[in-house]
C-alpha cells in the first residue's frame, strides 16, 4: 500500500503502544487523519507488526518526538468520491490514482 503526503487515511487499529512500561494511544479508531510525512521505520524502532514505514498525521501533536509517525499498518487510504477525486487530481496532477473496481 502506498501512502503519500496531504493524503487522507482512516486509523483502523489504535492498540496503545507499551514506551518505558506505560501505555499510550494517540489514536482513535475509524478517524480520518492527513499524511504530513512517509518514512522508512527507523531500526531503533522494533514495532514491525504495525509495518515496515511510518507516517506523520496532521492531526497528532509528537512535541518530544515529532519525526516519529506511525506504522503504516494501521491505516487505510479514505476512498475518494465525487468531487473529491477532481480536487485531488488538480491538486497534484502527476500523481497516480487507484482503480477501485
Amino acid at each position: 500500500m502506498t501512502f503519500y503526503v496531504g493524503q487522507k487515511v482512516v486509523c483502523v487499529n489504535d492498540a496503545p503502544v507499551i514506551c518505558s512500561g506505560v501505555a499510550f494511544s494517540l489514536l482513535q479508531r475509524d478517524k480520518i487523519y492527513t499524511v504530513t510525512f512517509v518514512r522508512s521505520m527507523p531500526p531503533e524502532i522494533n514495532i514491525k507488526r504495525f509495518g515496515d514505514a511510518m507516517v506523520g498525521l496532521a492531526e497528532v501533536a509528537r512535541p518530544y518526538h515529532s519525526d516519529w509517525g506511525f506504522g503504516i499498518g494501521r491505516f487505510r487510504p479514505v476512498q475518494e468520491k465525487g468531487m473529491s477525486i477532481l480536487r485531488a487530481i488538480a491538486a497534484n496532477p502527476k500523481r497516480e490514482l487507484e482503480v477501485v473496481e
